[in-house]
């Protein structure tokens, strides 16, 4: 298989390049180019759709959609706004080596080795949680004969409408969706939510009598105390700061991982590899675990990359960023970057690993080498060092000027 060439971005570019695809679309005019973006995408999908139905078996109905990718690479969708983007930025040469193209892999992503034995899976995560199970949960709790989805393509079918709303669609709802970012900001910070809850509760109390609950006073009380134990569960496990590795997100990993994720590989794959990482973010802290498949007993190591937000007055060591590297044998290491906290955080630049065998431990070995200066282990090599510095001074700003006007 032809492997497309990695195109390195610059951020700033990114930007001033959207920046002239909407000043183009304002002089264009916005019908028409959005029209000519749709067109595009439809056209995508009805050529996926028609690959789907060239493989279907059953004659008089159509195969349904599915919400999700297969896999592999191979059969990955391309992402057609962000293929715009890089082909205006970088434009195609008339050799085929020079192409590059963005591909979507949802909600997970296998790769193999040579011999099929050791497999990495990735996942964004939010199937860890049972908060983005919330419809597959009403409906049981509504219809309690309704069976549990078992597939990946079911748990999407079920929850996929509420997931783009409430985390995509509502946070671009012109000043609405201001409000409701402010608002999931407020989520995760106790002092502000409870401030937010007793203005709330005040304001409800005049215009709504309970009048099972006497005078307004209980009323406001009861009110705020439904309203802070309701914010935590929407917030989900990022409103959880100080355990990166909690007992819940273990269950949630146990229960999707062994189950659903599972039955994808045997499907698609055929086999279980002998050897699987499993690899996620979406938490936004990092950690490393090692946990036994219930029927197999086997070890599978568990790699949570984190991420980079700095979105709270207080600092909070859970919070933090890690970055997945892995060699063509599929060994696996984790460069911890940050760990926020007091004076600009641990950004330790630590090459890491799940489980405490040998298996790859040369390719750490290596890249330790690299981070580290040669002449003093404890120093750290250029550019990391002044990586390290850049980082710390960005969690400062960035604290900062969230104390000056959250975001």
């Amino acid at each position: 298989m032809k492997r497309n060439n990695v195109v390195r971005l610059d951020s700033r570019e990114v930007a001033k390049e959207a920046r002239s695809v909407i000043d183009e679309i304002a002089r264009q005019g916005a019908q028409q180019m959005l029209q000519a973006a749709l067109e595009a995408e439809v056209a995508d999908f009805l050529a996926q759709y028609a690959n789907v139905i060239a493989g279907h078996n059953h004659r008089g109905e159509l195969p349904p959609l599915r919400h999700v990718t297969p896999l592999r690479e191979e059969e990955a969708v391309p992402a057609y706004l962000l293929n715009k983007i890089i082909e205006r930025i970088h434009p195609a040469q008339k050799s085929s080596d020079s192409e590059h193209e963005v591909l979507v892999v949802y909600p997970n992503l296998v790769i193999l080795d040579e011999s099929g034995d050791r497999c990495v899976l990735f996942h964004h995560g939010h199937y860890v949680e049972p908060l983005y199970h919330f419809f597959s949960s009403l409906r049981r709790w509504l219809f309690p004969d309704r069976p549990q989805p078992h597939s990946i393509d079911e748990i999407e079918e079920e929850n996929f409408a509420w997931i783009e709303f409430i985390w995509s669609l509502l946070g671009r709802s012109g000043g609405a969706g201001a409000d409701m970012r402010a608002l999931f900001r407020m989520l995760r910070n106790a002092d502000e939510f409870d401030d937010f809850a007793d203005d709330l509760a005040r304001r409800t109390v005049k215009h709504v009598d309970v009048t099972w609950i006497p005078g307004d006073v209980l009323e406001r009380l009861a009110l705020k105390k439904l309203l802070t134990w309701i914010a935590p569960r929407l917030s989900g496990e990022r409103s959880i700061r100080r355990a990166a590795f909690s007992a819940e997100v273990r269950r949630g990993i146990e229960r999707y991982l062994f189950g659903p994720a599972y039955r994808q590989l045997r499907d698609e794959i055929g086999r279980m590899p002998d050897q699987l990482t499993f690899v996620f973010g979406h938490t936004h802290k990092p950690f490393e675990a090692v946990l036994e498949e219930p029927e197999s007993g086997k070890s599978v190591e568990v790699y949570n990359t984190g991420g980079w937000p700095i979105d709270s007055r207080e600092p909070f060591e859970a919070i933090g960023a890690s970055i997945l590297l892995m060699n063509t044998q599929l060994d696996v290491a984790s460069l911890r970057i940050f760990n926020d906290g007091e004076a600009g955080g641990d950004v330790s630049l630590e090459v890491r690993r799940a489980a405490d065998d040998s298996r790859g431990a040369e390719f750490r070995t290596r890249l330790a080498a690299r981070v580290r200066d040669r002449g003093a282990s404890d120093r750290l090599a250029e550019p990391w060092s002044a990586l390290k510095t850049r980082i710390q001074d960005a969690i400062l700003t960035r604290r900062r000027r969230y104390e000056e006007r959250p975001e």
